[in-house]
Formats: structure tokens, C-alpha cells, sequence
């Protein structure tokens, strides 16, 4: 059973179903990282996705120390189509209020990512942070 937090102020309208309380692993934060696109999907699309992101996270640390989630599914990496990322993007568009499924599925991403990171059984700290049109946060194994 997931509890909404009280100690954040959420509009109670459309942001309901996308954030509820979870414990987070990594560093031992509490964080919001329930994502309804991602609890949109079967089991085996999930076991898919996880596998992916699973699969680019490792990708991108065999180059480097850090990285960023948008560095691995964003900016020139934004085709997503063929690949599981292509749902959650597809649950956007297909809300039919969203003015942006692109935006809001980057934003997934990033909570998909961070639960992925914190129910592996390699164990990835926050390294830093960078500052683009958003702040993003830098991971790497702990």
C-alpha cells in the first residue's frame, strides 16, 4: 500500500497519480518515485524496461565515472521508437490533457531510472549535479 506524503503540497488534480511515497535506496532519501506510466505497463514490460535501462546505465559508466539520466534518453538520444522507453512516452500521448508527452516522459525517465538504480544490486550514489535548462543530478556506483 503506498501513502501520499504530507510533506509536500501536490495538486490534487492531475499530479495525484504520479506521485506517491517510496522509500528510496539510493542514498537513503525518501523521494517520490512512483511513476503511473511505468505502473501502466504488464510485468513484462516492466522486466523489459528495467532490463534496458539496466543495459544503457552500464553502457554509459563503461565510458565514464558519472552520468546523467538525460545524457543516456535525452537530447540527441530522444528517438525512442523500437526500444521499451517508446511506451512511456506512447502513455503521454495517449492521456489526451497532456500538452507535452515528450517533457513528461523525460521526467518519468528520470523517476524510472532512480527506482531502477535503487532496486539494482549495484549500489550508485548522486556524484554531483549539472545545471542545464534543469538541474540534473550525476550518478555513479557507489
Amino acid at each position: 500500500m503506498y501513502l501520499i506524503p504530507l510533506t509536500r503540497n501536490f495538486n490534487l488534480g492531475a499530479n495525484l497519480a504520479h506521485h506517491i511515497r517510496k522509500r528510496d535506496m539510493l542514498n537513503n532519501q525518501k523521494s517520490t518515485t512512483y511513476v503511473s506510466s511505468y505502473e501502466s505497463l504488464s510485468q513484462g514490460q516492466k522486466l523489459e524496461l528495467d532490463s534496458f535501462i539496466r543495459g544503457a546505465i552500464q553502457g554509459a559508466l563503461s565510458y565514464k565515472e558519472t552520468f546523467c539520466v538525460s545524457d543516456i534518453v535525452g537530447g540527441k538520444f530522444t528517438e525512442w521508437g523500437g526500444t521499451p522507453l517508446q511506451w512511456i512516452y506512447e502513455y503521454h500521448k495517449n492521456r489526451g490533457n497532456c500538452l507535452s508527452p515528450e517533457a513528461e516522459a523525460g521526467k518519468d525517465m528520470g523517476r524510472i531510472f532512480k527506482n531502477v538504480m535503487s532496486t539494482d544490486f549495484r549500489k550508485y550514489e548522486i556524484k554531483g549535479s549539472i545545471q542545464r535548462k534543469f538541474k540534473a543530478n550525476l550518478y555513479g556506483l557507489a
